[in-house]
């Protein structure tokens, strides 16, 4: 069972899944507005089983997206460093 609440479910598949609200309309007064209702609409856009799968993958995902950027702020600084030059002098190039 998930801790959110339903109105917490719809927004997620909303906000996160990209879910129409006529479609969660329709999927809710066809199937029940309800738990299992909602997680099968979630299964559908994102073939995750439950809310706390698709938040442990949103997790998961963050923690790759900071290691990425921490290397790409090391390489920027290393490209920089080697713009500058030794001792602080400029370094002139020209562009073909």
């Amino acid at each position: 069972m998930s801790e959110l609440s339903l109105e917490q479910m719809w927004d997620t598949l909303r906000e996160a899944c990209g879910a129409e609200e006529q479609t969660l309309q329709v999927m809710t007064s066809i199937h029940g507005y309800n738990e299992k209702t909602l997680c099968d609409v979630l299964y559908a856009l994102t073939a995750y089983r439950s809310f706390e799968q698709l938040e442990e993958a949103s997790e998961r995902n963050s923690l790759e997206q900071v290691d990425r950027l921490e290397d790409e702020i090391e390489a920027i600084g290393r490209e920089l460093s080697r713009m500058v030059g030794l001792g602080g002098r400029r370094i002139y190039w020209v562009a073909l």
